[in-house]
This record gives C-alpha cells, structure tokens and sequence, in this order.
C-alpha cells in the first residue's frame, strides 16, 4: 500500500513540477531577463511613488528581481512573456511572483511606498525595452490611474 502512495505521489510530484508546454519559438514561452542588470527610476505618470522613491529594479540570475520604491527591499521571481489576441499587435509583459520583503518601518511618506510597490506588481505589466530604458505600465484599475514608470539603465 505505501509503495503505490509513493508511486502517486512521485507521479502527481512530475506533473505539477514539470516546465509547461512550450516550444522556443511559442510566443506565450518565457523570455529571458536581462540578468545583472540594474534599473533606477526617472519618471512616474499616473500614481506617484509616495515619498518620490525612486523605484530600483535588479534582475538576477534565473529569473529572480529585486525591487525597493524608497523604503524595504522585495526579492522573488519574474517572468517576461510575449502574446497577442488574434488581429493585434504582439505585447510582452513581465510578470512578478509572490515577494519576500525586509521588514523595516519607514517614516511617512516613505510607508506607503511598500503598498504602492504591492499593488504596481500586483498585475503584469507591459515591458519596453530598449538601450537607454525599460518603460514598465500598469493598467488602470478601479482606484488607481494607468501607472508609467520609465527607469533608466544603471548596469548592462
């Protein structure tokens, strides 16, 4: 009987462990980040960074990103996809997972940078890059505008 639990177990292990369907050439595969590369903000449109920030942005390797908005320091993984709805145009958006944050207690107006952070992350973002800067965009939602953050390039 435990030898067929094991089984089950190792069998339902590989199915939910396994990397999904995805050719290289799938638009919806994972694109790579550009890794040991480094990001500081010079411009929010739309809902303002309380305290100003800046927002820094760094990515690691294998996908990891670290970000502050001018108070705690959040690390976790992210992700850079391509799609498109049948007749538009291809638009690639990075997707940021559950976060690990410091824990400190910033004065006003830096202690709602965390929230801000939260809640610009909390949804993917349309990504533009080019070789002075990544423009990220979060969509509208019912209590905040469209948020543009343009970050200029600190290390390749």
């Amino acid at each position: 009987m435990s030898a067929i639990l094991a089984v089950v177990a190792a069998a339902v292990a590989i199915t939910v462990l396994r990397e999904p369907d995805s050719a290289p050439g799938d638009p919806a595969a994972p694109q790579a980040l550009p890794a040991g590369a480094s990001f500081t903000s010079v411009s929010v449109s739309g809902a303002a960074i309380p305290g100003g920030g800046p927002l820094v942005i760094a990515f690691g390797d294998a996908g990891r990103i670290s970000m502050s908005a001018g108070c705690n320091r959040h690390m976790g993984g992210a992700a850079r996809h391509t799609g498109s709805a049948p007749g538009t145009e291809p638009i690639t958006t990075l997707q940021i997972g559950a976060l690990a944050s410091t824990m400190m207690a910033c004065p006003p107006p830096l202690a709602g940078a965390d929230a801000w952070l939260a809640h610009f992350t909390g949804q993917p973002l349309v990504w533009h890059l080019d070789a002075a800067a990544l423009t990220l965009t979060a969509p509208a939602t019912a209590d905040t505008p469209e948020t543009v953050v343009v970050l200029a390039r600190d290390h390749p």
